[in-house]
């Protein structure tokens, strides 16, 4: 029984986060329509399809650096592992880093 309320409960939160990343998506493809807009270019033109894709290429280079910071990030973390007399708080072990 505990499987089964596991495995919805997954089941669910997955498509929660299915949904928000489309509605994330949408919102950043508005926002891009509108700022390529807000330079005058007009849809249909090559001009337009350059902003866009422009946008799109350094949105996707923005996310890819934020995912390695965080990856190392939670290197240097777990990298600090060991036993310590002193207390360390979360501050202290991310200033390590």
């Amino acid at each position: 029984m505990k499987i089964f309320v596991i495995l919805t409960s997954i089941f669910f939160i997955s498509c929660e986060m299915a949904e928000y990343e489309a509605k994330q998506r949408q919102k950043e493809m508005t926002a891009d329509n509108n700022t390529c807009l807000s330079y005058g270019f007009s849809k249909g033109t090559n001009e337009y399809a350059q902003c866009r894709m422009l946008l799109d290429q350094d949105r996707k280079q923005r996310k890819a650096q934020a995912s390695n910071a965080m990856g190392n990030l939670g290197k240097c973390l777990l990298g600090q592992g060991g036993y310590s007399t002193t207390p360390t708080t979360l501050g202290q072990a991310l200033g390590n880093c």
